[in-house]
């Protein structure tokens, strides 16, 4: 016989526990990366070493909630001489020790490596541990440094909207080229990144990813400018084709900016971040 369920209601005799709301949350957002919060956990190698970077963002995990408001940096064990491997980052929920944790998933060496297993627990009937895929990272034998050739972005987004009829107003806008400055124009770097575009979500949010090149570096100099920007500065993290960091800001008046330059190359490859205007 079928079993009839609902909530939630008032009474002593109605007892919930967060496994009730859990299933209600993940009627409406599934699982996955919250598109358009923050940074969207998107990832990047971070100068040089073993290191990686994930930047700020949120996501859900069969109902259980995940925010980061800062960057987190992991270092990856060293190479093997002779054989690759391929790490995952993860997001890992552990109904054990109630939590929700960003992690590394160390993979194995092999001629040809695959990425570990995720473990994906049937968490409505019993299960204890669901691991949400972020980026593969594939450390090169012999290599003392980790670039962005190197890094697989593994994430897939929830979608309150497609859940609930609103998706239509969700569709992004046609990408438009940036007002470029100091020389900055389109560059495309083996494919890996379209040029540097601006789109606009049926909500007004800003979508800004892509890659420039062959313009002024400098602390203060300025890459574009958008038409509108965030209401206060906005950190953006990015690479250069060499795999080291670049650090910017967006400012309230569009204009995206260097603050920080370790790569050597003059090009500048962006990954997707989003903001909300200041009028917004």
């Amino acid at each position: 016989m079928a079993g009839e369920r609902s909530f939630f209601f008032d009474g002593d005799d109605k007892l919930y526990n967060s496994s009730d709301f859990a299933q209600l949350f993940d009627m409406f957002f599934g699982t996955g990366v919250v598109k358009g919060y923050m940074d969207e956990l998107s990832m990047g190698p971070l100068t040089n070493g073993m290191k990686v970077v994930v930047n700020k963002g949120c996501a859900v995990i069969c109902g259980r909630g995940y925010i980061i408001d800062g960057v987190k940096i992991f270092t990856h064990d060293p190479a093997h001489t002779t054989l690759d491997r391929i790490d995952r980052i993860i997001l890992q929920l552990n109904l054990a020790t109630r939590s929700i944790n960003l992690m590394i998933k160390k993979g194995a060496i092999a001629d040809v490596p695959v990425p570990p297993a995720l473990q994906q627990d049937d968490m409505n009937n019993g299960g204890i541990i669901y691991e949400l895929p972020i980026a593969q990272v594939r450390i090169t034998k012999g290599k003392a440094y980790i670039d962005s050739t190197q890094i697989t972005d593994d994430r897939s987004f929830c979608d309150l909207q497609g859940q609930t009829g609103l998706y239509a107003k969700k569709q992004l806008g046609v990408k438009m080229v940036p007002n470029y400055l100091n020389y900055w124009s389109d560059m495309m770097v083996s494919d890996y990144r379209n040029p540097l575009r601006y789109w606009v979500d049926g909500y007004g949010v800003y979508h800004v990813e892509g890659t420039c090149g062959g313009g002024v570096y400098g602390t203060n100099k300025d890459i574009c400018k958008l038409p509108v920007g965030p209401s206060k500065a906005q950190g953006v993290f990015a690479w250069g084709s060499d795999g080291k960091a670049q650090f910017l800001y967006l400012h309230p008046d569009g204009s995206l900016r260097f603050t920080s330059i370790f790569s050597e190359t003059s090009t500048v490859i962006i990954p997707e971040f989003c903001f909300r205007p200041s009028r917004l």
